[in-house]
């Protein structure tokens, strides 16, 4: 099954009854959002909005919105079989298995047959601006409108080498945009070369095109290896591709192409923008992306995605990624059994690994050996549980913490390391504390106990012996106040405060505002006796050691969700 344009993907999907058409005019700027963000939180079909205001070219968004139609996009194989078929490639030691060693000599010659191929280019038009485009502005405090689905295409100045990265694109003018390129990225380390070479960096941008190509793009790829050839081998042939001006590749089936330069040295304000940790991410200074040339398909469509507050349709690319990548990881960690990054967490907040104890604190060694592989170096905290514990069972981890976490003996605490460019809770940017939880059985340990009390006069929920409360938050040091309270009557192996507009009766809630709102070092304390930790997951305050400005929650406006309501049946969306 191969997709070479958005329109066959789009024309797929609708002969399933997965795609609804909008053929009344839509606004392009907060409406489209608010569109497909109820779409997508009931599972609905991917939309094309035909009429999009200001714009003669029709917009697509939630097409990857479900597990099934990400399935069809990557080749109708789910995730995971992709994942064996790649680690089937990349396994060392075949040995004397000659059945294994032709095994994996056919699938090299595989990947050696998929490395893109030229061909003439379908986009012809040329286009004076990108103002033509109708660029989505998602959240009423965005700094403007935003690409949310290019594919940018870079090469190491140095070797040659090409990368495809998704990096947002704040729109400045018809010419100009901004490059959010986060430092431990592809794009970003070929910039960084050509400024210290003082040499402009040319970069192309595609959007739309083959699906598999964007799902091959935010593939956490080792940087040596080409996205390209990841979408070859989703979509089961090579890619066309096709040379621009500035000595790039693009493919030749994209919807949209831009081409050009970032210059060395210039930089320009970007954001804010409402980012998938579901809060608006902090105006900061980024390179600048100028664009010498624009060109369109005849029958174009622009592709857009809405990120923010989880779940949305990020997380069910998110999702796909960590299935198809667990068994690589497996390779490189064996004792590792499974891994959940909870997409309601944004991801790099939290990670809940299984792991086998085949020699004393293995679960010691997955969690290091974790953070020491690629972007789960970003990743705030580990909870590592036995083999036997499902690690998408939330229940099962929070009992299995109860039973076997002793904080002073089992918590491994980073003081500072990377983290990513979208933590709100860290007090620098780009760096901040992480955490491992050893949740595993201790042979040497009996089983612990775990008690509950009622708390009157608060909010709160127990969980197998972990407490989540929420507050509302008036001053500084709030929090820690309470948990010494809370420590007076109960002693909660696990304990964490968060403020009011958490709904910690949701676990989707739960997650998404406890796991981001908390540096480790900063807000962790263990009891006297050294068997409970407390976390306080509140906003922060300049007072708390928080000196960058704490960023309000995404959420749309009340006038537009009004708009919405009253148009619903004009949408023509079942």
């Amino acid at each position: 099954m191969r997709f070479p344009t958005t329109r066959s993907f789009l024309s797929f999907l609708e002969k399933k009854g997965q795609l609804a058409r909008v053929r009344v005019p839509v606004d392009p700027v907060l409406e489209i959002t608010e569109i497909a963000s109820r779409v997508m939180e009931r599972g609905g079909p991917a939309l094309l909005f035909e009429n999009p205001v200001g714009s003669r070219f029709p917009v697509a968004i939630n097409m990857f919105g479900t597990r099934e139609r990400l399935r069809w996009a990557i080749g109708d194989r789910e995730p995971e079989d992709i994942g064996e078929e790649i680690l089937a490639l990349v396994k060392s030691g075949a040995g004397v298995d000659v059945k294994k060693l032709y095994r994996s000599l056919r699938v090299a010659r595989k990947v050696l047959a998929l490395r893109p191929r030229l061909n003439k280019p379908g986009f012809r038009e040329v286009l004076k601006s990108l103002e033509e485009l109708p660029v989505l502005k998602c959240w009423p405090k965005d700094g403007g409108r935003f690409f949310t689905l290019p594919i940018v295409r870079t090469e190491d100045p140095e070797t040659g080498i090409g990368n495809c990265g998704m990096y947002r694109m704040q729109v400045y003018d018809g010419r100009t945009t901004g490059m959010h390129w986060h430092p431990h990225r592809g794009g970003a380390a070929h910039y960084a070369k050509a400024e210290r070479l003082g040499k402009a960096l040319p970069v192309a941008v595609a959007l739309g095109g083959p699906p598999a190509l964007t799902f091959a793009t935010i593939a956490p790829l080792p940087q040596d290896v080409d996205e390209y050839l990841l979408a070859g081998w989703l979509m089961g042939e090579p890619l066309r591709v096709s040379r621009l001006p500035n000595g790039l590749t693009v493919p030749s089936e994209a919807d949209f192409v831009l081409w050009g330069r970032v210059l060395p040295g210039e930089r320009r304000t970007e954001g804010p923008f409402g980012d998938h940790f579901g809060y608006y991410s902090l105006e900061r200074e980024f390179p600048v992306f100028h664009a010498d040339g624009i060109m369109a398909r005849a029958d174009a469509i622009y592709p857009a995605t809405v990120v923010g507050k989880p779940p949305k349709e990020d997380g069910v690319l998110g999702k796909a990624v960590e299935r198809m990548f667990t068994p690589l990881l497996r390779l490189q960690v064996p004792e590792l059994v499974d891994l959940n990054t909870p997409l309601e967490s944004g991801f790099h907040n939290l990670a809940i690994a299984s792991a086998r104890e085949s020699f004393p604190r293995a679960g010691v060694k997955v969690a290091l050996a974790l953070w020491g592989l690629g972007a789960m170096a970003l990743t705030k905290t580990i909870v590592i549980v036995d083999e036997s514990v499902n690690p998408h069972d939330l229940s099962a981890v929070w009992r299995a913490l109860s039973e076997n976490f002793v904080p002073s003996e089992d918590m491994i605490l980073v003081p500072e390391g990377p983290a990513d460019t979208l933590d709100i809770s860290s007090p620098h940017p780009d760096r901040g504390s992480k955490m491992a939880l050893d949740a595993t059985r201790k042979p040497w340990r009996r089983l612990l106990t775990w008690e509950q009390a009622e708390l009157p006069g608060l909010t709160y929920r127990w969980e197998s012996g972990v407490l989540f409360v929420s507050i509302n938050k008036k001053g500084p040091g709030q929090a820690k106040r309470l948990i010494h309270q809370i420590w007076a009557r109960v002693k909660p192996r696990l304990a964490f405060i968060t403020d009011s507009d958490v709904n910690i009766f949701s676990d989707a809630e739960l997650l998404w505002g406890v796991f981001s709102r908390f540096d480790p070092r900063r807000d962790g304390a263990v009891s006297p006796d050294g068997l409970c930790l407390a976390v306080d997951a509140t906003a922060k305050l300049p007072a708390e050691g928080h000196e960058r400005p704490w960023p309000e929650a995404v959420e749309m406006s009340a006038e537009v969700k009004e708009m919405v309501d009253r148009r619903w049946q004009e949408y023509g969306i079942m």
